[in-house]
């Protein structure tokens, strides 16, 4: 089964691994240099599978089928569609993102962005845009986002570990 990827060290090549790993079978790796290129080939009948997070209009729009989400719950735009884990194979990408300031920011202008950061995250347009991309709302203050970055720094180390990937 041909599995299309953009990267090496990419979060769909990392997944997929693991996958093939726990379910004990091999993927042919297939690289691109991105996920339109991927989902070209994929809608072309030149990969088997390709596991990103742009899927939606591909699959609203009848390219593509959705067959399981890396997600840790199923998705509310695809109830009926569930999830790596429900299927058996402990995996779930939780793909935050963060800004991060100098060190040295003072604590007052932390503050003000962290208020502005949550002030924004309510706003309803944004919210609606997370739902169209099927995505989560998932506000850390900065000490939280520390906390998680580096534990997401030690899994992430394991998991290549695992797959036996050797850096160049």
């Amino acid at each position: 089964m041909s599995w299309g990827n953009v990267g090496a060290i990419s979060a769909n090549r990392i997944y997929a691994e693991r996958l093939a790993k726990a379910a004990g079978v091999k993927f042919n790796m297939v690289p691109f240099k991105g996920g339109a290129e991927s989902f070209q080939a994929l809608i072309g009948g030149h990969l088997d599978v390709y596991g990103d997070p742009g899927f939606g209009p591909q699959v609203q729009g009848g390219k593509a089928r959705l067959l399981a989400t890396f997600t840790s719950q199923r998705l509310k735009r695809y109830p009926d569609v569930p999830t790596v884990k429900e299927l058996g194979y402990d995996l779930a990408i939780e793909s935050t993102l963060g800004l991060v300031a100098p060190k040295n920011l003072d604590a007052k202008i932390a503050a003000r962005l962290q208020a502005a950061f949550q002030k924004a995250a309510g706003d309803p347009a944004y919210l609606q845009q997370l739902d169209s991309l099927d995505m989560q709302p998932n506000l850390l203050t900065g000490e939280a986002y520390t906390a998680y970055a580096r534990a997401q720094f030690d899994r992430e180390a394991k998991m290549l570990q695992e797959i036996g990937f050797k850096p160049a």
